[in-house]
């Protein structure tokens, strides 16, 4: 499937996904509403009290960005990352030889960078925002850069960031997957940031690349559509999916809420 059938199928699908609420009083439309879901499944990889992300296979930035995007054209609607940034750790775990030449060179094409931070005593991180287009050529100067100086906490002295925000595609048709989006969970928080029906992926680019990603299979219960839904999405990519991290999420009683219970690792044992 290409991009411009992905936004189609994207477009019409979520327009058949609503109804025209009435006023009980005028008995007139007024106009489409989303129906709110007894219930969803998620997927959370990974919580910081289990190290926060992914670890991506090997150590060439270009092969890690090449994993990423693998997945989101064979399993999402999603064309390029709506968010992107480089960050450069300059201080005493950095070598000036190395941190000096790439300040100088990303100030000349990108300008002073936007925001600073700290590391610990003695490191400073800067960072810049770039556009998608951008991130092949930022990429390939860590890969040139490579093998890059060793920091503790495995921090990396450069790194490529990227956002993307997607729904998920049936495995079958290719097309996406129903009750995906906020509005159909009343924008409800399942973590901070993050709402259910919404999922993303957060990649980390450099010497030692990560991904966290927060999926929301738009399911009811455990069922063969969501074992076949998380198969295919396991399948592409470059990492297994943790049997501990999966919840199901029950609208409340008051209709006002979700609550989430974890899933027995078992349940989903068919596809790890």
């Amino acid at each position: 499937m290409d991009y411009a059938s992905k936004g189609k199928v994207r477009q019409c699908h979520n327009a058949a996904l609503e109804y025209n609420a009435v006023d009980s009083v005028t008995g007139k439309s007024s106009g489409p509403l989303p129906l709110r879901r007894p219930s969803i499944i998620t997927y959370d990889g990974l919580p910081l009290s289990s190290g926060g992300a992914h670890a991506l296979r090997g150590r060439s930035p270009l092969a890690a960005l090449a994993q990423v995007r693998h997945f989101i054209s064979s399993c999402t609607d999603c064309v390029q990352p709506q968010k992107a940034s480089v960050e450069v750790i300059t201080g005493a775990n950095v070598p000036a030889e190395f941190s000096v030449p790439l300040m100088e060179r990303l100030t000349a094409d990108l300008r002073a960078p936007r925001h600073h931070g700290s590391y610990g005593s003695g490191n400073t991180a800067h960072f810049w925002p770039v556009a998608a287009a951008q991130i092949d050529a930022l990429v390939e100067l860590i890969e040139q850069a490579s093998p890059l100086p060793v920091m503790p906490y495995r921090l990396q002295p450069i790194t490529v960031g990227a956002v993307f925000k997607f729904h998920l595609l049936d495995a079958h048709s290719g097309a996406v997957l129903p009750w995906q989006g906020g509005a159909f969970y009343g924008n409800f928080s399942a973590v901070p940031g993050q709402l259910l029906g919404e999922s993303h992926l957060y990649a980390r680019i450099s010497g030692r690349s990560t991904v966290s990603l927060f999926l929301s299979f738009p399911f009811e219960d455990v069922s063969e559509e969501l074992l076949t839904t998380a198969g295919f999405v396991r399948a592409h990519l470059p990492f297994a999916l943790s049997p501990n991290h999966w919840k199901r999420w029950r609208l409340t009683k008051n209709g006002k809420g979700y609550v989430g219970r974890r899933l027995p690792p078992q349940q989903l044992a068919a596809f790890h």
